[in-house]
């Protein structure tokens, strides 16, 4: 599965609501569970992304959610972009 097949697993709603906002979760978290931004990213990943799968809370996993979500920051404001286009329409 390619990361852009990742972000569309994500919804729409989610994306531009939760994600993509002023307060840029993806990039300001913090892999701690006490961080409201990292908290988000785990509750999309394990909703979303891997929704049969126990999501750890060490530092070392968490590190790992944040990664993977910065490396599909690209591919979800393509996406957002592409919805905005089409609500153009």
């Amino acid at each position: 599965m390619t990361i852009k097949d990742l972000c569309k697993k994500i919804p729409d709603d989610v994306r531009s609501q939760r994600l993509l906002t002023k307060a840029d979760p993806i990039h300001n978290a913090t892999p701690s569970m006490s961080d409201p931004h990292m908290a988000l990213l785990v509750k999309v990943w394990e909703t979303f992304i891997e929704p049969d799968k126990e999501i750890g809370t060490c530092p070392i996993c968490l590190g790992n959610i944040k990664t993977n979500f910065v490396q599909m920051y690209d591919f979800l404001v393509d996406l957002e972009e592409s919805n905005q286009m089409l609500d153009m329409i």
